[in-house]
């Protein structure tokens, strides 16, 4: 069984990739996709027989993932952005856990450098994850996924979300549910493969920060269509509205909800709904 290691970057920071990329292993590669104006000269360090590098013109960091995914060869894919540093002994973590032919995604956790807080809080015990609410705690460098389940059934990340996008996050949410509406068995383990400071683009703010309203408010739609999104949006505002009126009214959350999901809705066909669907490229 092979690991490869699929590294998303941009062209300005790829020579700080070298650096993190460890000495070859035999049953493990590296793919590089590299977003943006082509480089002049590839780093010596990256000039080996394990590291691929693929270049697009793409935009975002899903779209990054999706264009690492059409070129990826191994039979495990781990994700990885190009400020993670990979843990001693994470592929022996990993073949551990595919060891399990039922499994299809397994979902690890990130270590924070020494001193720094714990980057978040994981459940104690490996499980099997079926839930939005747990779906929504993963990060997409914990994850790593079987090749020949993704070729079964192509799932991808949906561009319109994850950073350098319309909405700065989400996309692990949309992903994983993705996935395990395609039957994918998709699994916790409870050990670390990557470590990565505490601060991170991904951490949330408040939940009733506009921008987050918008963010929550497109996933209703994508999660659920058209009518079920809003619905959705509605009940939100209000089951929460003892968290969030000394903030905001209601309206006013509805119409931040409510201008998230007018982003996926405003280019569909009418009659036509989004439930189920995914948009990448």
């Amino acid at each position: 069984m092979k690991l490869e290691i699929l590294i998303a970057t941009l062209g300005a920071h790829l020579g700080g990739i070298e650096k993190r990329i460890p000495t070859p292993k035999s049953n493990v590669s590296y793919l590089i996709s590299i977003q943006g104006d082509p480089i002049q000269e590839i780093p010596v360090g990256l000039k080996r027989a394990d590291i691929r590098l693929f270049f697009t013109n793409t935009r975002g960091l899903s779209s990054n993932r999706n264009h690492a995914f059409e070129h990826a060869q191994g039979d495990l894919l781990m994700l990885m952005d190009d400020d993670v540093d990979l843990i001693h002994g994470f592929d022996q973590h990993v073949f551990r856990v595919f060891s399990n032919d039922r499994i299809d995604v397994a979902c690890f956790q990130i270590q924070t450098p020494y001193g720094q807080p714990d980057y978040k809080s994981y459940p104690p015990n490996a499980q099997r994850l079926t839930s939005l609410e747990a779906f929504k705690r993963v990060s997409s460098i914990e994850m790593v996924l079987r090749k020949s389940s993704l070729d079964r059934v192509p799932v991808r990340f949906d561009s319109r979300f994850g950073l350098g996008s319309t909405f700065p996050s989400g996309e692990e949410l949309l992903f994983l549910h993705a996935c395990y509406k395609k039957g994918f068995y998709i699994h916790f383990q409870p050990e670390y493969t990557v470590v990565h400071p505490f601060t991170s683009t991904g951490k949330r703010g408040s939940p009733y920060d506009p921008d987050r309203l918008k963010l929550t408010g497109a996933q209703s739609v994508v999660l659920f269509g058209r009518w079920g999104g809003l619905l959705r949006n509605v009940l939100a505002g209000m089951r929460r509205y003892s968290d969030y009126r000394h903030e905001m009214s209601f309206w006013q959350f509805f119409k931040w909800k409510q201008e998230g999901a007018r982003v996926i809705l405003r280019d569909l066909p009418s009659g036509t709904d989004t439930k189920g669907g995914t948009h990448h490229r």
